[in-house]
């Protein structure tokens, strides 16, 4: 669908999967200028479509998956004029893919989990120049790779927790040049972390919850130089924080005492964050 805001300019762009069956479309990215996304047109399956906002713009990109199977291209992230996603060929599994808007210029970059085996590379982030993004290998277990877009260029930067269980990094964002995510270590199990795209610059940012507990962060969001986050800490239960590139501090104890006022929802606009939390007896309102 379009719209242009109004009522009257609201309508169906494509019938992508004709009649009354759905196309589910997915993943949403926009690379120069063109809607790219996962749409199912009821022959070929889920696979990579484009969109420029016209019917004669909107087709299918590539038959990932050849036949009915489906490719369920995922996590796209636009970077140096090209489209970047996580797609199944029915070959090598889910692994990186790489496109240029053309059928010829989308294919796989790198068979990181090699075999059918898949990889599945997840919460797709630019910084500076570079791809970071989480992966998984029989040796590793789901970890940080980065990637320049080529297949030599994709590589592990760092095994956080050493062996095969993994770190499970998410939650990827990027300021000031940095790389800042959620991992577990094993050791102070899930915290802040940080990357400058090297093994030795990517370390736990903040410890905040001592010991083995883990702060569990989460809803990681930019405002300016300043990172806001959920975090469980011991003395204060659940609560907003903020990391100023440095060090991490509680922003504010919204709920006293324990429990925590559970903020959710965080959202950047106009230099200020938004977000919902609980307090008693208000309940959970709207926050800034």
């Amino acid at each position: 669908w379009v719209t242009d805001g109004t009522p009257a300019g609201t309508l169906l762009l494509k019938d992508i999967y004709p009649g009354k069956m759905s196309s589910n479309v997915t993943g949403p990215a926009v690379h120069n200028g063109v809607l790219y996304f996962g749409a199912d047109d009821g022959t070929t399956g889920t696979e990579l479509w484009r969109s420029d906002g016209t019917v004669a713009g909107t087709y299918q990109v590539k038959d990932i998956w050849p036949g009915v199977s489906s490719g369920y291209p995922d996590f796209m992230k636009s970077m140096g004029g090209l489209l970047y996603f996580s797609a199944n060929d029915g070959v090598n599994g889910a692994e990186l893919w790489r496109s240029d808007g053309t059928t010829a210029g989308t294919y796989l970059v790198k068979d990181i989990y090699v075999g059918i085996s898949s990889s599945w590379p997840a919460y797709l982030r630019e910084v500076s120049g570079a791809l970071y993004f989480s992966a998984s290998t029989a040796a590793a277990g789901a970890d940080l790779f980065k990637s320049d877009g080529t297949a030599a260029g994709t590589v592990l930067l760092k095994d956080i927790q050493a062996g095969a269980s993994g770190s499970y990094p998410y939650n990827l964002v990027s300021m000031s040049g940095l790389l800042y995510f959620i991992a577990t270590d094993g050791g102070s199990n899930t915290e802040l972390w940080r990357s400058d795209g090297t093994g030795a610059g990517t370390y736990m940012a903040a410890d905040i919850f001592a010991g083995a507990m883990g702060s569990y962060p989460s809803e990681l969001t930019v405002v300016g130089t300043t990172l806001f986050f959920r975090a469980e800490h011991a003395s204060n239960e659940t609560e907003l924080w903020s990391f100023d590139g440095t060090s991490a501090s509680l922003v504010k104890e919204i709920y006293t005492g324990p429990g925590g006022s559970y903020p959710q929802g965080l959202r950047e606009m106009g230099g200020y964050l938004y977000f919902t939390a609980f307090e008693n007896p208000t309940g959970r309102e709207l926050w800034k």
